[in-house]
Formats: structure tokens, C-alpha cells, sequence
């Protein structure tokens, strides 16, 4: 039997690959993302907002 003679076969196809570049691409957007958006360090807060005793 030829699988792409089967429509609901042929459907599902396209649709995890849709699925699977959606998720590529919001990986890629999410990795750009947390490069740019550092988490904050020690001294950035210490100098940001001084904690009295220091």
C-alpha cells in the first residue's frame, strides 16, 4: 500500500511538520531571547539598589 495515496495519512504528515518547524522556530527565538536577556548578577544589584550593612 502506498501511505501517500491515504489522505488522513497525508494530512497528519503535513501537520506534525508544520508542528515540528513552528517549534524550531520559536526555540530559536526563545534561545536569541535569553542570550540578550541575561539574568542579573551580584554586583548589578549591588549597585543598583544598595542593601544597607554592606
Amino acid at each position: 500500500m502506498n501511505p501517500h495515496l491515504d489522505e488522513e495519512y497525508f494530512v497528519s504528515r503535513k501537520l506534525k511538520q508544520g508542528i515540528k518547524k513552528l517549534t524550531d522556530v520559536a526555540m530559536k527565538i526563545v534561545d536569541k531571547a535569553n542570550k540578550i536577556c541575561k539574568p542579573e548578577t551580584v554586583t548589578m544589584t549591588n549597585n543598583c539598589c544598595p542593601i544597607k550593612g554592606l
